[in-house]
């Protein structure tokens, strides 16, 4: 059993890891949506990564703020990381998408 900020980092994992829509099983309100980006040029995909990763993020009441964006280009791939303010601490992290 987790609680508190590790129950929080689990919780950021599985929403960056579940594609909005895909999965029957979870709500429509649940999930990042990062395959719509494939094909995008790097500044599109930058600012809609920062606007879906937060809208992600933040539907969760524990979850106070996203900020702190910074981005690696790797060819095709493009590796965020950013910060997560939450009631029981800070998370820092990052998610590789395929653009």
């Amino acid at each position: 059993m987790l609680d508190g900020l590790e129950a929080v980092k689990q919780t950021i994992f599985c929403i960056l890891n579940t594609e909005r829509f895909d999965c029957l099983i979870y709500s429509w309100n649940y999930g990042v949506e990062l395959n719509g980006l494939f094909g995008k040029s790097l500044g599109v995909a930058k600012s809609k990564l920062k606007k879906r990763i937060r809208e992600a993020l933040t539907r969760d009441d524990r979850i106070l703020s996203v900020d702190a964006f910074s981005f690696t280009n790797k060819g095709r791939k493009l590796l965020v990381s950013f910060r997560v303010q939450t009631k029981f601490g800070t998370v820092d992290t990052q998610k590789e998408v395929e653009i």
